[in-house]
């Protein structure tokens, strides 16, 4: 039975990447991700930023640093820094937790991130436990916390929703028509009657589908991050996510972030392929499945839930292309889980998981009724 369906998996696989649409979208997909990575709007003066940064590597944020900066630039809002470009990436990180003030020392930065950390906790409505997990997170931070340069690090993190964006766009186009497509050519009594045509038939479209999705974001967030080092380097990884989100309390550096945004993106791909291939089985419509992706996706992006129905929002930040972005190291929400806490990007994989199981189910009994 094995190697019947690895057979038909290679017919299948041939099938979907041999078609022109998807070949076209492979190559539009590809050249968007090269063009994000060379990061070709930043010009000669975004270059220039990119290689004065680097003089304050290493530097201790403490008041020695700030009180130079604050007096060769004049303010932290990033208006007044003449040529001094070597602050940009610092007085961005200054200027997120200024609350008002326009110069701030920094005893004032780290007092004012813990100000907005435990804000932000309060508006999110966390119970004492919570807050007292994340207080033990936040002791888990080296403080004083080191300068690097981050902005080639901020471009991945901001650039992998993208990816994601594209992970959706190729399930629904790409894949839309794997079952379908054999409805409308009028193949489906066909197969249907061949020995295999059943059940061995339905995993290789399956596996094909996942396999195909999976590889497709795993070359492309590697053509990203090579775009990116070619064009301004990737220095800034070991930095931490302070420097961009200061009042996060999670002990990340920007690579581990990195990796579980890519780790997240792959999993969510798996979920992707399995609505797009269930639908398909479904509807019985390509046309249909890729309008009602695109549209799920578009509603979400006018549809904002209020922090005050919690179980309500929490569920909406699931939604990979919310949970992915960097703003999310500011979510404190956390999910109790058989008495234990858990982040949302530990327990997101999972859900994924479960949803592309549901949706397989869902497509495999679609896919035996139609035999009927």
């Amino acid at each position: 039975m094995i190697r019947r369906i690895g057979e038909l998996y290679r017919f299948e696989l041939y099938k979907i990447i041999h078609s022109k649409l998807t070949v076209a979208v492979i190559l539009i997909f590809a050249a968007l991700t090269i063009i994000m990575g060379m990061q070709l709007s930043i010009g000669e003066r975004g270059l220039r930023i990119h290689e004065d940064i680097r003089v304050l590597t290493g530097h201790v944020i403490n008041n020695d640093l700030i009180n130079k900066m604050n007096s060769d630039i004049g303010s932290v809002d990033g208006l007044e820094l003449g040529e001094n470009y070597k602050y940009t990436g610092l007085a961005h990180t200054m200027f997120m937790v200024q609350d008002g003030e326009d110069l701030i020392t920094a005893d004032q930065f780290y007092e004012n991130r813990i100000k907005l950390q435990k804000e932000n906790m309060k508006d999110q409505g966390l119970s004492d436990r919570e807050m007292q997990w994340w207080a033990n997170k936040e002791a888990e931070i080296s403080k004083p916390i080191t300068y690097v340069p981050h902005l080639n690090a901020n471009t991945l993190i901001n650039y992998m929703t993208n990816i994601c964006i594209m992970a959706i766009l190729l399930a629904a186009i790409c894949l839309s028509g794997v079952f379908a497509g054999e409805y409308r050519k009028n193949m489906d009594q066909i197969l249907f009657s061949c020995k295999h045509g059943r059940k061995e038939t339905f995993v290789a479209k399956i596996l094909a589908g996942v396999s195909f999705s999976v590889c497709c974001v795993i070359a492309l967030t590697a053509l990203l991050i090579m775009s990116v080092w070619l064009r301004t380097g990737l220095d800034g990884l070991n930095g931490a996510v302070q420097l961009e989100i200061p009042y996060s309390a999670y002990p990340f550096t920007f690579i581990k972030f990195i990796r579980i945004q890519i780790i997240i993106v792959i999993i969510a791909s798996v979920m992707f392929s399995a609505m797009a291939m269930s639908m398909s089985a479904l509807f019985k419509n390509g046309i249909a499945v890729m309008g009602t992706i695109v549209g799920l996706y578009l509603l979400n992006q006018f549809w904002e839930i209020p922090l005050k129905y919690r179980v309500l929002s929490q569920a909406a930040k699931f939604i990979p292309t919310n949970l992915i972005v960097s703003w999310s190291l500011g979510d404190f929400r956390l999910i109790n889980c058989f008495g234990s806490y858990h982040t949302m990007f530990a327990i997101a994989p999972w859900i994924y998981l479960v949803i592309s199981a549901a949706f397989i189910l869902i497509g495999d009994l679609a896919f035996r009724r139609s035999q009927r």
